[in-house]
């Protein structure tokens, strides 16, 4: 507890000013304990103060030093559960999460061929060192043919994996529609590139056509 809080603490159990709170716990040494014992034997606390108890009491009766002693550690005891409680609480989320991340895959494949299989722990630290490069290739994959999905109690749903199969389904059809435009543009240029020949050679006909008639006309 830092020594403000103390000094307002105390300043709840007795009728004293800021600085004499002040002045009382640097007397015995910032113990809040000791500050309230010393004010209690001066006559200095409230009927109400140094009420520590945890078990909410609501008498107005003045307390001696042994209750005021009993109840303060017990409010220490009580204390010192409720962070115990806390960080047991945290430590096993974080076991809980880690042994789900364990017990769920990621799975890649490839025209439906099982390649990589990994924990999903796996994945999230991959993603977590090398997110923008991992996405790259995920999308890039997904065009070449892989496809993902998870398996697992948590993640191996129905409704994940559709997500995961509706992207897949998507980069197809786009490569598809691709596909099908580079070969829509190559039949035109090939369209093209015969019209203008079949253009040339025509003209090289006339032309010769032309040349044949006037010699005929010169021989006449």
């Amino acid at each position: 507890m830092e020594q403000i809080e103390k000094v307002e603490k105390l300043r709840t159990k007795a009728d004293i000013t800021y600085e004499e709170a002040k002045n009382v716990l640097e007397e015995c040494g910032w113990d809040l304990l000791e500050a309230v014992l010393k004010l209690e034997a001066e006559g200095k606390t409230k009927n109400t103060a140094a009420r520590f108890s945890t078990q909410g009491s609501s008498d107005d009766e003045p307390k001696s030093p042994q209750q005021l002693a009993e109840s303060y550690q017990s409010y220490q005891q009580q204390n010192q559960k409720k962070d115990k409680g806390f960080w047991r609480t945290i430590c096993e989320g974080i076991r809980f999460i880690l042994r789900k991340s364990i017990d769920n895959k990621f799975i890649v494949k490839r025209y439906g061929k099982a390649v990589l299989d990994i924990p999903v722990l796996l994945l999230v630290i991959l993603m977590l060192g090398f997110f923008w490069i991992l996405l790259v290739l995920m999308a890039a994959g997904l065009f070449c043919g892989f496809s993902y999905s998870f398996a697992g109690p948590e993640l191996g749903r129905d409704d994940i994996n559709s997500a995961m199969d509706k992207a897949s389904h998507a980069a197809e059809t786009l490569k598809a529609e691709m596909k099908e435009q580079a070969h829509k543009e190559h039949a035109d240029r090939n369209h093209s590139d015969c019209e203008h020949a079949d253009g040339g050679n025509s003209g090289h006909e006339n032309a010769g056509q032309e040349h044949r008639d006037e010699s005929h006309d010169k021989n006449n």
